[in-house]
């Protein structure tokens, strides 16, 4: 069986984006928290580092996440602007890998996500000081419910720390799991033209 007969009898598109998105409405129906995703930095040095995040869509053929821009994720953007996302949904018994290239948003696009938040959120975000020490909860739930007051009846701003972050794909791999470990692999990646991927089919 050749790759176009593969691409075929598993649905995958020869733009890795098309089902990617076919993929996450799949897993929006079936798991509990399908945009829950792990994104993998390093810095200068090469320490790498991986935690969980929110996907929040795609935007111009780009994978979106906001977060604070003095987090050590952010550090590492400024220092290695590389980073590698992964995607695990075991109900629809598929992962998605995708590498590339981090961007910034502009502050338009954040503060329009920002204001469709809710308002407890809102309130977190300002007062975020995300990967610093603190003395203890008690404090810090104290910030947040003086944010509360402070911004009573009022809209509560977007704080300059707070920003979006675009990673540009370069490679996307794509995993359906098979029985006895005999999982099917695709790995798409991108070649010169904006719009050409390079497709292969790997080993499990």
């Amino acid at each position: 069986m050749n790759l176009s007969n593969d691409l075929q009898q598993y649905s995958l598109h020869t733009c890795p984006l098309k089902t990617f998105e076919q993929w996450f409405q799949m897993a929006s129906e079936k798991e509990e928290n399908p945009s829950a995703f792990s994104l993998a930095t390093s810095s200068k040095d090469g320490t790498p580092s991986v935690r969980y995040l929110l996907f929040k869509g795609l935007r111009d053929s780009k994978f979106c996440f906001f977060t604070h821009k003095q987090s050590p994720k952010a550090k590492d953007f400024k220092e290695n602007p590389k980073a590698a996302m992964a995607f695990y949904w075991h109900n629809t018994g598929k992962q998605v890998r995708i590498s590339g290239t981090v961007e910034e948003m502009p502050p338009i696009t954040v503060q329009e996500y920002c204001q469709k938040r809710p308002r407890l959120s809102k309130a977190a975000t300002f007062i975020s000081k995300q990967g610093q020490q603190i003395s203890n909860k008690e404090d810090l739930l104290n910030e947040f419910n003086q944010c509360l007051k402070t911004f009573e009846g009022k809209e509560i701003p977007v704080p300059r720390h707070w920003g979006g972050y675009y990673v540009k794909p370069l490679e996307i791999e794509f995993f359906i799991y098979g029985e006895h470990r005999l999982n099917d692999r695709f790995l798409y990646k991108k070649e010169n033209s904006e719009d050409t991927w390079n497709i292969k089919r790997l080993a499990p």
